[in-house]
């Protein structure tokens, strides 16, 4: 029976005093109010909330940490574990774990990581409705045996022992400086009206492309001698002493070139003389303002200078087994090679 005609009917049976009935309808209405307050109230999500709580056991390739699920947001979590990348936001479609269901707290294990690398690390937690993640977290894996090398752009280099130095075995690849700030970020020079087209090549990580081969960024002087450091931790541009002990240790000027040079012509012009590349410093025709005799010079500069105008750096070239020194226009761009901070303990 329909409550509110039954309610109507009261009022129209002369059985029931009128007061009687006004006690009736304040009684109904009372159980509603009551019935109503005591249906169960959907519980208010909110976002799920995560921290990861500590990193252990890092390694030259790898590490330990353990993070927890502060708040789930009343959200049934169905998927938690951590990212990483050298990329300062890690995201899932970068490297990340899996550590299955639940809101409890969870161990997580990464290997793979590359020595003396500086990475970024965040938990993350999924929910039905989406990801949710946690605060980022910065770590440097250790240096292990010392072979492989990443940079501030995530770019790893092989290593190569020469006599009591370390050298990295190819040019510097660095758009940022170690404090993450863009080593070019405006046209400063007569140098950068070529830097946009070689950049490209650099951003879309292409080499050899229809035979034009990237050897690296090139940078005028101020740039390598910037104490923000265009070279990985513990590295730095070449000094002039520094090209010297090596030159020396390959014999001298003479035929230091041909020990550097990588061999063959797939890359160097013919006849490229005396190339043994012995050393296993493979240096490749860079040229100069990343287009001028690429494929016929190898320039470097060092960070020393030669007066308020000149700094001093190093040639090869493709018909000679020499290394040559000279002194260019600050402005001009030129390749970098780093070398460790340490000598290492002569044997």
């Amino acid at each position: 029976m329909n409550y509110f005609l039954f309610i109507f009917g009261l009022y129209n049976l002369n059985t029931i005093n009128v007061m009687h009935a006004k006690k009736i309808i304040l009684l109904f209405l009372l159980s509603l109010i009551i019935a109503y307050s005591c249906k169960e109230k959907e519980p208010i999500r909110t976002i799920p909330v995560v921290e990861l709580l500590s990193i252990n056991s890092i390694s030259d390739t790898s590490l330990n940490c353990t993070s927890r699920i502060v708040s789930d947001g009343n959200n049934e979590i169905v998927e938690k574990g951590v990212c990483w990348s050298t990329n300062k936001r890690p995201v899932l479609s970068m490297s990340s774990t899996k550590e299955g269901a639940g809101n409890a707290d969870f161990d997580s294990r990464i290997d793979g990581l590359i020595q003396t690398g500086v990475y970024y690390v965040r938990p993350y937690v999924t929910t039905n409705v989406g990801t949710t993640y946690g605060e980022v977290v910065q770590f440097q894996t250790k240096e292990g045996d010392g072979k492989h090398v990443i940079d501030y752009d995530g770019n790893i280099y092989n290593t190569l022992v020469i006599g009591d130095q370390t050298w990295l075995t190819e040019n510097s690849y660095s758009t940022h400086f170690q404090n993450g700030v863009a080593v070019y970020s405006k046209k400063k020079s007569a140098y950068d009206d070529d830097h946009d087209l070689r950049k490209l090549f650099a951003d879309n990580k292409l080499k050899n492309v229809e035979g034009f081969n990237y050897y690296g960024e090139t940078f005028t002087w101020e740039k390598l001698i910037d104490e923000r450091n265009i070279c990985p931790k513990g590295w730095h541009a070449a000094t002039n002493d520094d090209w010297i002990q090596l030159i020396q240790y390959l014999g001298g000027a003479k035929v230091a070139g041909g020990k550097m040079k990588e061999e063959g012509i797939g890359n160097w012009h013919a006849p490229n003389v005396g190339a043994t590349n012995e050393s296993g410093f493979a240096a490749l025709p860079s040229g100069y303002n990343e287009s001028v005799y690429v494929g016929v010079y190898a320039f470097w500069w060092s960070a020393t200078e030669y007066d308020s105008l000149y700094a001093v750096g190093w040639y090869i070239k493709y018909d000679s087994a020499s290394i040559v020194p000279i002194y260019a226009g600050k402005r001009v761009g030129m390749s970098v090679r780093c070398v460790k901070n340490e000598a290492i303990l002569a044997k």
